[in-house]
C-alpha cells in the first residue's frame, strides 16, 4: 500500500504499517462514531402485522406437484423433486 496523507499542512504521511493501521484507525473512527444525534424513528403498524396473509391453493399445490421432474437434481433448496 502507497503512503497515506495525513494532513496537507504541514504535510504528513503514514509510511510504515503501524503509521498506515493508526491513520486508517483514526479516519473510520470518526467517519462511522455514534454521536449523540437524534436516532431516525422506525414506524410500524399499530397491530404488528409485517405482511399479507399468505394463500395457498390446494390445486396450486397440486397442479406444481404434478410438474416437478424427478431426474432433476434438487434446488436451493436442497430438496429433491423425488
Amino acid at each position: 500500500m502507497p503512503s497515506l496523507l495525513i494532513r496537507e499542512n504541514p504535510l504528513i504521511l503514514a509510511e510504515n504499517d503501524a503509521e498506515k493501521a493508526e491513520a486508517l484507525s483514526e479516519y473510520f473512527s470518526k467517519v462511522f462514531s455514534i454521536g449523540n444525534e437524534e436516532r431516525p424513528l422506525i414506524h410500524r403498524d399499530r397491530d404488528g402485522s409485517l405482511m399479507d396473509p399468505v394463500v395457498i391453493e390446494k390445486d396450486t399445490v397440486l397442479r406444481l406437484l404434478q410438474h416437478l421432474k424427478p431426474d432433476k437434481s434438487s434446488g436451493p433448496d436442497d430438496i429433491h423433486p423425488r
